[in-house]
């Protein structure tokens, strides 16, 4: 037993016999006139109960009591169980130190003064070895008097040196930078966990704006694809006729002052039909000559 529960547990017993004392005096006193005893008894026996239960506090799993009294905090953090105080005089402050998770939304202004949406989910615990100091700064609640300005401080001061299409796309970043500004700045007072930057939204005109931009885009990329395409295919086109043209020429210069030449080109156009013209040439070799061709 500490040393401010064995006080708070006499002092307790003490004030218990002051109170009780008159009243047992008083009862007994009346007991010899008309009161019975059993009643009596069953007053007394009330009137322990009341200052035992107001002599003892229990302080439940993850939680840490502080003890008040007379308005002045005395001792140490309370551990978890059963604590012992004076009746009437001290009480037993419960603080949470498990883990919660609170989430913050805000409406902030980008570097290029565009409005953004972005709601934060933080998770954050109270040291225990910080409960009273908490307590006796902030009575209210931690999270949203400390934690809250501060987180709302520091999203501020990271979005204001990026874009608002930058917050949007890089939300892990901005996770990363917050927990780490929030950690900094809170030091021992409280244990940051974790930071996420659960959602992020444009303005409504920001986001007609945006998506306007992307349709625009998008039919850019499709028109400069096309070019792309009957660039590619003129180039085809013209590599082909080329090809053609070359081939006539290698074939024109083939053939030209050629007897021999013109024959087998003749013979490469034959469609095995039977000429109407057979015209002689050289050492009696017949040539043939397609329909429609006339001999000189």
């Amino acid at each position: 037993m500490y040393d401010d529960d064995r006080r708070d547990f006499w002092g307790g017993v003490f004030l218990g016999s002051v109170m009780v004392f008159p009243v047992v005096v008083f009862l007994v006193g009346a007991a010899r006139s008309w009161v019975p005893l059993t009643v009596l008894a069953l007053v007394g026996l009330c009137l322990w109960l009341f200052v035992a239960v107001g002599s003892v506090a229990v302080v439940p799993p993850g939680h840490r009591g502080i003890k008040v009294r007379l308005g002045r905090i005395v001792g140490d953090v309370l551990p978890e169980g059963l604590v012992w105080k004076i009746p009437f005089v001290t009480k037993v402050v419960l603080r949470s130190v498990q883990a919660v998770t609170r989430q913050y939304d805000w409406n902030i202004l980008s570097s290029d003064l565009q409005r953004v949406l972005v709601s934060l989910t933080i998770i954050a615990r109270i040291p225990e070895n910080q409960v009273v100091r908490l307590y006796r700064e902030y009575p209210g609640d931690v999270m949203y008097d400390l934690l809250r300005p501060q987180a709302a401080a520091d999203i501020l001061a990271l979005t204001a040196r990026r874009t608002a299409t930058e917050i949007v796309t890089e939300t892990e970043s901005l996770g990363r930078d917050l927990l780490a500004m929030l950690r900094d700045e809170m030091g021992d007072g409280l244990e940051i966990r974790s930071v996420a930057v659960t959602s992020t939204a444009l303005s409504e005109g920001l986001a007609q704006a945006s998506l306007k931009r992307a349709v625009t885009e998008q039919e850019a990329l499709a028109k400069r694809h096309e070019l792309e395409k009957e660039r590619a295919d003129a180039e085809m086109l013209l590599m082909r006729g080329k090809a053609q043209a070359e081939s006539l020429r290698m074939r024109t210069a083939s053939v030209e002052g050629k007897p021999d030449g013109i024959k087998l080109e003749a013979v490469n156009k034959w469609d095995g039909k039977l000429p109407a013209t057979v015209v002689l040439g050289g050492e009696n070799v017949p040539v043939l000559l397609p329909p429609g061709e006339k001999s000189v």
